[in-house]
């Protein structure tokens, strides 16, 4: 799935052998993050184990988007949610955030 900033697409753009890729770009905000939570929760409900959320080309990520991540989790806690290549300041927050207890990363 591609998800840009205020242009939510709810379908994988691609599949990987680790499963469903979200792919996403610009900022991850308040203004976004229930069309995050909702495009991972969707796609791992029909996904067997994992989704993949492709944060390459991510510019910005605030802490509603790591709510809308760990309530994704909740919802789904048998669905693995990766974060593929999420840039050195957006790896930072997810560490400091300590949010490899909801995520890989």
């Amino acid at each position: 799935m591609i998800f840009v900033a205020n242009d939510p697409v709810f379908a994988p753009t691609s599949f990987s052998v680790e499963g469903p890729v979200i792919t996403i770009s610009g900022e991850l905000d308040l203004a976004t993050s229930v069309d995050l939570l909702e495009s991972i929760v969707e796609v791992a409900r029909s996904s067997p184990s994992q989704v993949v959320v492709d944060l390459t080309d991510v510019t910005f990520m605030d802490s509603a988007a790591l709510d809308a991540i760990d309530t994704a989790h909740s919802r789904v806690p048998d669905c693995q949610i990766v974060l593929r290549s999420p840039s050195s300041w957006i790896r930072k927050l997810l560490v400091l955030t300590h949010m490899e207890s909801v995520c890989t990363f």
